[in-house]
């Protein structure tokens, strides 16, 4: 663990947590940021007990592949779900291509002691606060489907172009005041887009990212 990471009091509270939790043989494990912590009824609304959701506020890709060993490892996933990105773009200078290498580290890091490890990694989630960020969004989305075209178990799953509107950005009804996290209606859209994609298993052949929009 660095010193100084300012996830160390949080993440070390999810990892007692799901320490003290019942545990479930080889679950999903539906792991990233701010959007995946606030979804408490991840395992309800995909209709299946063996989902569980793992986020902390604010984390870009770079925090959940330094913390995977620690909050993903020990629940020992047959699948694991990526939920993340977008937080990365409001760092100044990041670009499409940075993303891309973010996401293949944190699928490299998951991936060290199970090979074989199925991933779903789903598109950058656009928000109304991230409009000057929409254009990027949609070239790193782009960028992301062409790098995993042909990855063997690892799927890239559209949960970005459902949420846009007419002018290609965020519709803001299936978002919260704050303009950046999913409020009920919008959970419910993300959970269906997810749960489609859940009922397939990954197989053993070179896949195209799946698109459920």
């Amino acid at each position: 663990m660095k010193a100084g990471d300012r996830f160390e009091a949080e993440v070390a509270r999810l990892a007692a947590r799901l320490a003290g939790t019942p545990r479930v043989e080889r679950p999903i494990v539906v792991y990233g940021s701010s959007t995946v912590r606030l979804w408490t009824s991840a395992a309800t609304d995909l209709g299946r007990a063996d989902v569980i959701a793992v986020g902390f506020g604010g984390a870009r890709l770079a925090d959940l592949a330094r913390h995977c060993e620690r909050l993903v490892k020990p629940l020992t996933p047959r699948r694991l779900v990526v939920a993340a990105g977008a937080n990365d773009l409001e760092e100044p200078g990041t670009t499409p291509a940075d993303i891309v290498a973010r996401v293949h580290l944190l699928v490299d890091t998951a991936r060290r002691d199970d090979p074989t490890l199925s991933i779903d990694v789903l598109t950058l989630k656009p928000a109304p606060v991230h409009a000057p960020r929409m254009a990027a969004i949609l070239v790193a989305n782009r960028a992301l489907a062409a790098s995993f075209a042909a990855s063997r178990g690892v799927a890239l799953i559209d949960t970005c172009s459902a949420f846009l509107g007419a002018d290609g950005q965020a519709d803001p009804r299936w978002y919260a005041d704050d303009r950046r996290h999913m409020n009920g209606a919008g959970y419910a859209l993300w959970a269906r887009l997810l749960a489609a994609a859940l009922e397939h298993d990954h197989d053993q052949s070179a896949q195209r990212p799946r698109r459920h929009a």
